[in-house]
């Protein structure tokens, strides 16, 4: 071989070794570029839990928001995806409750946006209690990464406060997130492989893998409305109830939001439905023809007459001993405003929440509460005594009406019945 062939040799061995490690270049950014995407589908399922059904067509209530009620805070960065404890951080306050049995809470006069803020009343009725708090690590970190969750890039950031510590409290993500409690979207943003954020700087990325990739999770991701939620509430006892006049039974929706223990305000928002209506051609106040809200336990009607409220029955007229027998179940609706005026938000949480029954002990004509803006005070019914006739303003049917309730986004609101038992 003359030296001219041997430099072709070696020429043409150096092209294809050039080509070969391109290749296996373009083949490794490939690599990080799909490890991007797939961890930010992981981070998606860590805070909204899975979209499909998990077993048998049905679907599994998992993920931070339903164990939290929430979002993760800006304050906390995703890192409270790994860590409880957020007070070992320095930008955070403090902790988040542990996940754990807990008890609803009912407050009969909430505070703004719903929620107790002292006074409450403990649901205290066996097999009520929920499982709510932190249930992590949400996330699983590679051991190489000792602690962290960076992207496919193993990009970092810098900066000492939120949003721009990228790197103690995201890992290097460019994180949007919430900023108040009643925040129901965010993002996450993975840099690319060039580690710039395009949409900020306006740097044209030069490659597709030095494009940034988004992650959004929208209201409609981990959130229900209930407005319009209709909930059959069925009398199965064997005791008429008839409740006096501006008196109404209503459903009572208790939502567990993980807040830290410094909030001012507690843990459980309360949503109600309006009310039971009274029996046709009554209303709550309006003399002569008035009464509260009325089931009956029975298809016959004793109507032996002694006052105007007697065995689920409102007398008309004593003398002609005429009578309106009462249905033995009624539909209630959760409507925005419906209850009373500053009625909080109906968008709640997925998971699964407590319905309970209310007596409330004064509303208006069109069955509004008259108490206060915020609908209070309410009672929780609870076991106590019905008399023959004439039932007293304090009194609630039967014992104590729970009803453990789950919530799916975009599955449509359940059908539930609220059995009102001895």
């Amino acid at each position: 071989m003359t030296l001219l062939e041997l430099l072709i040799v070696i020429a043409l061995l150096s092209v294809v070794g050039f080509m070969a490690l391109s290749q296996v270049g373009d083949d490794l950014s490939d690599v990080r570029y799909q490890d991007s995407d797939n961890r930010l589908l992981v981070l998606r399922r860590a805070i909204v839990g899975d979209d499909e059904p998990i077993y048998n067509g049905q679907r599994l209530l998992s993920g931070y928001t339903a164990d939290n009620g929430r979002l993760p805070f800006e304050d906390w960065g995703l890192r409270n995806l790994i860590v409880a404890d957020t007070s070992t951080n320095p930008l955070s306050p403090e902790p988040l409750d542990p996940y754990a049995a807990v008890s609803g809470q009912f407050d009969p006069e909430p505070g703004v946006g719903g929620y107790n803020d002292g006074g409450e009343d403990s649901v205290d009725v066996t097999g009520s209690s929920l499982f709510k708090g932190w249930r992590g690590p949400y996330l699983v970190t590679p051991p190489r990464e000792r602690g962290a969750y960076r992207d496919g890039w193993g990009n970092q950031g810098a900066g000492t406060t939120p949003p721009d510590d990228r790197d103690a409290l995201n890992f290097g993500w460019l994180a949007d997130l919430a900023d108040a409690l009643e925040d129901t979207d965010l993002a996450i943003t993975g840099l690319g492989r060039d580690g710039i954020d395009n949409a900020t700087t306006g740097i044209v990325a030069e490659t597709a893998y030095d494009e940034d990739i988004t992650i959004d999770i929208a209201e409609h991701d981990w959130m229900v409305d209930v407005e319009d939620w209709e909930v059959l509430i069925r009398n199965s006892t064997d005791t008429d109830i008839a409740l006096a006049p501006q008196r109404c039974l209503r459903a009572s929706l208790l939502v567990y939001v993980n807040r830290p223990q410094s909030a001012s305000d507690g843990h459980w928002r309360r949503l109600t439905s309006d009310c039971v209506a009274p029996p046709a051609g009554f209303s709550f106040s309006t003399p002569p023809d008035y009464a509260g809200s009325c089931l009956d336990a029975a298809d016959e009607i004793d109507a032996t007459s002694q006052s105007i409220f007697e065995n689920g029955a409102v007398v008309i007229d004593d003398s002609a001993d005429t009578t309106v027998p009462c249905p033995s179940y009624a539909t209630v609706r959760f409507t925005a405003g419906g209850y009373a005026s500053g009625t909080p938000s109906t968008l709640i949480p997925q998971g699964r929440h407590l319905l309970v029954l209310v007596l409330d002990e004064q509303v208006d004509d069109s069955g509004l509460s008259k108490h206060d803006t915020s609908g209070g005070p309410d009672q929780l019914c609870s076991s106590l005594v019905i008399a023959d006739s004439n039932i007293s303003a304090d009194t609630c049917p039967g014992a104590r009406t729970v009803k453990k309730v789950d919530f799916f986004p975009r599955a449509g609101l359940p059908d539930v019945t609220l059995e009102v038992a001895p």
